[in-house]
């Protein structure tokens, strides 16, 4: 006798669905004979569920009894005899009854060709349990089942010649009085959302800012050091597949840096796989500025479905840049001159490596009432080797303050600007090429004198001299000022 099956047979389930299984016993041998007891070793994640149906012809004929597998997991074996002689439809039937041999399956006709219908050849009898699924994840779980005892139609044991009785294999090989079925059950998906903070190469910010995360409708302020993530262990099954809609703005960025000028919105949509073996999803991302601009393409914003499963946002801050002064060069911050000697001082400031979102860019410098300036024409302008063009990459004034002597303010205003988009001043190709690195301004002053020529600085009296850096970048949209360190000069004579 054999079990009838197709061992490829793979169902879909979801963990907590009943699977109801069809065991099918026919009779590939030469005698007419009873399939008396059939056995189903259930695979962990299936447990046996008895039919509330009380006038189902299948309620109460399982048994049920625990077994330790090899790998030490419980596992449950149920049996039944309901096909056996004198059981099932033969219960208390008598010879000459309609139901005395109902269970009996003829032996094969070699003769005849196969049929489904009645006389059926082989001849065959169905029972059926039901499982549930208790599995959370997605796995494959396999059934196996096999006629564990039978007998001639007497009810007489009968040793089968071709098959071990009790011996379910785990793996197989299988046998002609085993089958088994696949269900694949289909656990729910997950995933989180991460949001990295990056700096300008792309590498984690270990500093802290703070975000507006608006998750499904609900705003949260959020703090972040490096990373966080910010929906975790969100679910994809049945009754998740609403799409998750999640809004991302940096409202205060970490130090020394600029907030991020951009609102991202990610839509993360679920579905079921096209195979039915689980769920899958996708995500889409834009990114607006302030201005209502599309800045998608930019990157300085990246969102991606990475292979963990995870989707992770990352948003880079760029440094603020900086201003530095000094006399002779940048990092000396004091001299002494002669009373005609020329003092040469150096800027130095950072090319912006977003560059693009700034809006006004320019160096300041209110140069003392003691010093004079020796004239914008000896202005130097320069990135590494290049020197820039006057006109081309920068605009230059100089502004003299009439009062300044008398009011012992300033002699003047030095103004370099190198971006001014209100005015219609554009950042040059070569600012642009050079974005990361700096501009070194180098200009010179001397003692001021008064009308009678004596110096206006006494003897050895420090002359302090400081730089300012201004600038507009689409973060805030309000003008930022920036202080260089305050070299001085003092004169080696009276």
């Amino acid at each position: 006798m054999n079990f009838l099956g197709n061992y490829e047979i793979l169902a879909k389930a979801l963990n907590g669905d009943v699977v109801t299984y069809t065991i099918r016993v026919y009779n590939a041998g030469e005698v007419d004979g009873y399939a008396s007891l059939i056995k189903d070793l259930l695979p962990v994640g299936l447990e046996f569920v008895e039919t509330t149906d009380q006038t189902s012809e299948y309620y109460g004929i399982w048994n049920i009894d625990k077994m330790t597998d090899e790998n030490g997991q419980e596992r449950e074996v149920i049996s039944t005899d309901h096909l056996a002689k004198g059981k099932g439809k033969e219960l208390n039937s008598v010879e000459g009854d309609a139901n005395y041999t109902a269970n009996l399956l003829r032996a094969l006709d070699d003769s005849k060709n196969v049929s489904d219908t009645e006389p059926k050849n082989p001849d065959y009898r169905d029972v059926q349990v039901l499982c549930r699924v208790k599995e959370q994840t997605n796995k494959v779980l396999v059934n196996y089942a096999q006629i564990s005892a039978d007998t001639d139609k007497n009810g007489n044991e009968i040793d089968d010649k071709d098959s071990t009785p009790d011996n379910l294999p785990k793996d197989g090989p299988h046998e002609d009085d085993e089958d088994l079925e696949k269900v694949q059950v289909k656990g729910p998906g997950k995933y989180n959302l991460v949001l990295v903070k990056e700096d300008k190469n792309g590498e984690q910010l270990n500093s802290t800012a703070e975000f507006e995360v608006t998750t499904n409708g609900k705003t949260e302020t959020k703090k972040i050091t490096g990373r966080l993530t910010i929906a975790e262990n969100v679910t994809i099954d049945a009754d998740h597949l609403t799409e998750d809609v999640y809004v991302i703005k940096e409202t205060k960025a970490p130090d020394d840096y600029c907030k991020f000028d951009g609102t991202i919105t990610i839509t993360v949509t679920k579905k079921e796989k096209d195979d039915g073996t689980g769920y899958e999803k996708s995500v889409k991302y834009t990114v607006v500025d302030s201005k209502g601009n599309d800045i998608t393409n930019k990157k300085d914003a990246n969102v991606y479905l990475n292979n963990d499963g995870n989707i992770y946002v990352e948003v880079k801050n760029y440094e603020e840049p900086e201003i530095h002064k000094g006399v002779k060069d940048v990092t000396n911050q004091d001299s002494g001159y002669n009373a005609d000697e020329v003092h040469t001082w150096v800027i130095e400031s950072d090319i912006p490596s977003n560059l693009d979102n700034y809006k006004l860019y320019d160096i300041v410098d209110n140069i003392d009432y003691r010093l004079k300036f020796e004239g914008t024409n000896k202005v130097v302008v320069k990135i590494g080797n290049t020197t820039l063009k006057e006109g081309t990459d920068y605009k230059i004034s100089f502004v003299e303050n009439t009062n300044g002597v008398q009011n012992k303010t300033t002699s003047g205003k030095l103004t370099l600007t190198f971006l001014d988009t209100e005015n219609g001043m554009n950042a040059s190709t070569t600012l642009k090429n050079n974005q990361g690195k700096k501009i070194q301004v180098i200009f010179n002053t001397t003692f001021a004198k008064d009308e009678n020529g004596n110096l206006l600085a006494t003897l050895g009296e420090q002359i302090p001299n400081q730089a300012k850096l201004e600038y507009i970048n689409t973060s805030s949209d309000n003008k930022v000022t920036k202080e260089s360190e305050k070299p001085e000069v003092h004169s080696l004579e009276g």
